[in-house]
């Protein structure tokens, strides 16, 4: 929206702690320290980060219920001085709230500076050595058991690391609707209460999840960020391949055209999910012949 007008300052976007108080970062306590204000997802929680490093701003609360009416307090806090905004943990607007200020505020030409710190996401992929380092973060999913399951239905397909947020009082729900739609041997990796003191990471089969966390009630505390390996690449099955496309039942030959179309620039398994998308038949019907094909 072209240059910052002169009449507002800063909106610092600043990342917390997601558990251990010495993970703020330096910048952000010097940010923290300096501002005259903090918009803060819960006053309560942060009054005590703000404590621990000295910090006397003025806390507003700013939360999913209020963020819109927000916009017009914090635009006229900012043309007097820069504001910090801080969730309870983590970064603000990463399925957490801020997300609707932020663009409330920017959309008025105020320029939000992002200081960039702990966070549940990277901390978990960091250790979690699934796939090849990429993932897609899904936030918190669905509430409702039906959409949850058509949500994880869609995902189960992802070629890269899906990620989740998961609260205490929902995981076990969740962790049923996955082991229902995902590959038994599918590998989940549970970040549980990551950086505090009952942290915990471990690795499992998406099969095995709700017995694991049935295991010790233990299992079931704290708030979950969970890693959902890629899906497996389709496999032939033992027996004989089919080479000929007329063994799929009397395709057209336009078939045959498409699917080579396809491995001309595509691997196997992805040139048999877009043959199998605008043909109706099944996958791992198309891989077999693109598999034959790429090895010709």
């Amino acid at each position: 929206m072209g240059s910052v007008p002169s009449s507002f300052h800063k909106i610092h976007v600043v990342a917390t702690p997601i558990g251990h108080l010495d993970d703020l970062t330096e910048r952000a306590r010097e940010v923290l320290r300096r501002v005259p204000v903090i918009a803060a997802e819960d006053t309560r929680v942060s009054r005590t980060l703000l404590d621990h490093i000295g910090a006397r701003a003025r806390l507003i609360a700013v939360h999913e219920h209020n963020e819109a009416a927000a916009i017009t307090q914090l635009s006229h806090l900012l043309r007097e001085h820069d504001v910090a905004l801080i969730c309870d943990a983590g970064t603000p607007a990463i399925s957490d709230p801020g997300a609707r200020l932020l663009a409330g505020l920017t959309a008025l030409g105020i320029q939000a500076v992002p200081v960039p710190g702990a966070s549940a996401v990277t901390a978990l992929m960091s250790v979690a050595g699934l796939g090849d380092g990429r993932f897609r973060f899904e936030g918190f999913p669905a509430t409702r058991s039906k959409a949850r399951q058509d949500q994880l239905r869609a995902l189960a397909r992802s070629e890269v690391t899906v990620v989740f947020f998961e609260s205490p009082h929902r995981i076990e729900a969740f962790a049923q609707d996955l082991a229902s739609v995902v590959e038994p041997q599918r590998p989940v990796v549970v970040g549980r209460e990551l950086t505090k003191r009952f942290e915990q990471i471990v690795h499992v089969q998406a099969g095995a999840l709700p017995a694991w966390l049935a295991s010790d009630e233990n299992h079931r505390r704290g708030e979950f960020v969970l890693a959902l390996g890629p899906a497996p690449a389709a496999a032939a099955p033992a027996e004989a391949a089919i080479t000929d496309v007329a063994s799929l039942g009397a395709l057209p030959v336009e078939a045959a055209q498409l699917l080579q179309a396809l491995c001309e620039g595509l691997p196997a398994s992805k040139a048999a999910k877009w043959a199998a998308r605008l043909t109706g038949r099944k996958d791992v019907d198309w891989y077999r012949l693109a598999s034959d094909h790429k090895r010709l």
